[in-house]
């Protein structure tokens, strides 16, 4: 019995410094009553974030982890793109466009989205965590007649350790798993932290059959960072004029990061809502 019971915490010490935080309680009891606070309050308000930024900074990883944590959705348009794609439920003519590698008009996306959001919501749904949406400022325009946003999180790291990253993607073709060999270790640098992020590294059994996506080069990394600050640059002005942006500086792997993302999350969920009810009462 004892020997079971050091296994399983052996187990779950591996999984908190690989991944972090598994549950709430793992963030500490003074975290874990601010967030059961926040999800009862969700009940009477509901909590609406967006998490925004670079290719390769994992904001779909922080969105899902902060999503589980307080008890919302996490909704990512690519996915609910593909599962109506999936479904049948997209005009052939926009399906066609795809194929070539076109993007849905922004008014198209916006609108599956906020149906996403109207369906959960029926089902009892507390809120909502965005993942890489709104990507473009109609798009946000268009979410807008319909939703509000409380707080977006733009995600931020060193673009050079960004393109370790990417570069350190590997995928085993085997079973299918996902790794990071990249070892990210970048002392500080004029106005620029320092960052260290340590690899996921695959198994003795993967190793032989690691692959790396096609398009992860230097030069395709670049241009996608390139393209990202061109497109990113108008919608981040856009909601730093709401006063509803919080930039988060990333400098570590997920277990270092996740605690302090939690807290500028509680914060920003508060101030967002007190900035939301200020604008309807002017507007009344």
């Amino acid at each position: 019995m004892a020997l079971r019971l050091w296994i399983a915490r052996r187990r779950t010490m591996a999984a908190w410094t690989r991944f972090g935080a598994q549950n709430v309680e793992d963030l500490g009891r003074e975290r874990a009553i601010q967030i059961q606070a926040a999800k009862e309050g969700a009940v009477r308000r509901p909590i609406h974030l967006a998490f925004l930024g670079p290719p390769g900074v994992g904001k779909g990883t922080y969105a899902s982890r902060i999503a589980s944590f307080l008890g919302l959705e996490h909704i990512s348009a690519g996915e609910v793109v593909r599962k109506r794609a999936q479904e049948g439920d997209i005009d052939p003519i926009l399906c066609q466009d795809m194929e070539k590698g076109k993007l849905l008009p922004d008014e198209v996306v916006s609108d599956f989205v906020v149906d996403r959001i109207h369906k959960s919501r029926r089902q009892g749904m507390l809120g909502y965590v965005l993942d890489g949406f709104p990507r473009t400022v109609e798009q946000a325009k268009f979410f807008a007649l319909e939703e509000t946003l409380h707080a977006v999180f733009h995600l931020q790291m060193r673009e050079e350790a960004l393109l370790i990253k990417l570069l350190g993607r590997r995928r085993c073709s085997h079973c299918g798993k996902e790794y990071n060999i990249g070892d990210v270790d970048l002392p500080a640098k004029d106005e620029s932290p320092a960052v260290r992020l340590l690899p996921l590294s695959p198994p003795e059994k993967c190793t032989e059959h690691l692959v790396r996506r096609m398009d992860d080069t230097p030069e395709v990394i670049r241009r996608r960072f390139s393209i990202y600050k061109e497109t990113q640059r108008p919608i981040l002005e856009l909601y730093k004029k709401k006063q509803i942006l919080h930039n988060f500086e990333i400098v570590a792997g997920i277990p270092e990061t996740l605690p302090f993302l939690v807290d500028a999350c509680l914060r920003a969920i508060d101030t967002g809502r007190h900035t939301h009810e200020s604008d309807t009462e002017r507007a009344k």
